[in-house]
């Protein structure tokens, strides 16, 4: 599983996502900054981006995630 990640990226800016992720479902007027998290499985060849919309600037990094392989979930952050 790779990941691919772009931070600081302005909302008018956004593209295409397969999921959003935010913090808060009040803030969405108020996105300062986003996170792009493109995850592929070469094996499969498939792929999902993820948005993430945030409130302050953060920067997500890859060991913000676990995959648990056998069961087939990701946690991000947790």
């Amino acid at each position: 599983m790779i990941f691919k990640i772009k931070n600081d990226i302005r909302p008018e800016n956004a593209e295409y996502y397969d999921i959003l992720c935010v913090e808060k479902i009040e803030h969405s007027h108020g996105i300062s900054s986003v996170s792009f998290v493109i995850i592929e499985e070469l094996a499969l060849s498939s792929k999902v981006v993820l948005r993430f919309d945030w409130k302050e600037k953060y920067q997500i990094d890859p060991t913000d995630f676990l995959w648990i392989e056998e069961t087939n979930i990701l946690f991000f952050k947790s």
